[in-house]
């Protein structure tokens, strides 16, 4: 053998071992990070972190229709459910397809824990769970014989591929009246169902709500209702003789602003199992967010943005929560 050739293979058999092991790691952390990136951009096509937008960068009318609990029509009352699930299930219903049931879509823990205000993804994981194996969902009987069942929430894992080998995601479902379902969950005085906005979720209203008054603000929108005397009285300033004249037509009805809601405190507390005997700290909550108003004895639910909150620097900017 060549003198130099054999000088050259003794000093590569001389290489330590750890070197080399060294060497095997830093691939492997490189693989990792690659995968990484393409199993971000499964999310649509965005990756899993993000920022809540301003008003002014998101939609005033996307919206989906939320049962109104406390009905005999739903099997999900929640009085066991932890205090998360109520956090979850509207985020969810937010980013899922608005019209189509059937489509499931990729949704980050992540982003869900972030959008339900919490700090940590196992409470999010755990609210899931529990929604899926308490089985909670909607129930309606289609003329009287065929009856339909519809889960709050549910999920599945896939197998998607990336750059090395494969990586399981979840992918999910949520169930809430949509299509056809609209007309047959609304009767001639109320719809049994009431329309969530999805800016107090996008803009991060929601996530800076304590849980007790996430609760609240969902048995709150499930009782108030469309007071036609009272609302021109104070928007439009109709004398209080002229008040029984007063009809609105579907574009003003569409276009109002707030409802009322005159259920005892107590029983609204009752609805989502909380505890009311601190009622303060839960109503300055949701009053500092805007979303309600406690006015002596009754509650003014707004649908849009309180314009007394214009200036309130949550309204500008919640990326800072």
């Amino acid at each position: 053998m060549n003198l130099a050739l054999k000088v050259r293979t003794d000093a590569k058999r001389q290489i330590p071992e750890e070197k080399r092991e060294k060497k095997k790691k830093q691939k492997t952390i490189e693989d990792k990070q690659r995968q990484a990136a393409f199993f971000n951009s499964l999310y649509t096509g965005r990756n899993m972190e993000f920022s809540f937008k301003t008003m002014e960068e998101v939609s005033m009318t996307k919206h989906f229709y939320f049962p109104k609990l406390g009905e005999d029509y739903t099997d999900w009352s929640f009085g066991a459910a932890p205090l998360a699930a109520f956090a979850v299930y509207p985020v969810i219903c937010s980013r899922v397809d608005f019209r189509n049931h059937e489509r499931w879509m990729k949704i980050s823990m992540e982003e869900i824990a972030k959008k339900a205000g919490h700090k940590s993804v196992s409470t999010t994981s755990n609210a899931i769970k529990h929604l899926i194996e308490a089985g909670y969902g909607m129930t309606e009987s289609i003329e009287g014989e065929i009856e339909q069942r519809y889960p709050l929430i549910e999920r599945k894992k896939v197998h998607e591929k990336v750059p090395k080998g494969e990586k399981r995601v979840w992918e999910y479902r949520a169930g809430f009246i949509r299509g056809d379902m609209i007309k047959r969950w609304k009767t001639d005085d109320e719809a049994r169902y009431f329309k969530f906005p999805t800016w107090i979720i996008d803009t991060g209203l929601w996530a800076k709500l304590k849980p007790r008054a996430k609760a609240l603000y969902i048995a709150l929108r499930s009782c108030s209702r469309f007071d036609e005397k009272l609302y021109a009285g104070i928007e439009n300033d109709v004398p209080f003789d002229q008040l029984d004249q007063i009809e609105f037509d579907l574009e003003e009805y569409k276009a109002r602003k707030w409802e009322v809601c005159n259920t005892p405190t107590t029983r609204l507390c009752r609805m989502v199992n909380i505890d009311g005997s601190d009622i303060r700290k839960i109503v300055d909550d949701l009053e500092e967010t805007g979303l309600v108003e406690k006015i002596d004895r009754w509650w003014k639910v707004w649908l849009q943005p309180n314009p007394l909150y214009r200036n309130n620097p949550l309204y500008r900017n919640f990326n800072n929560w």
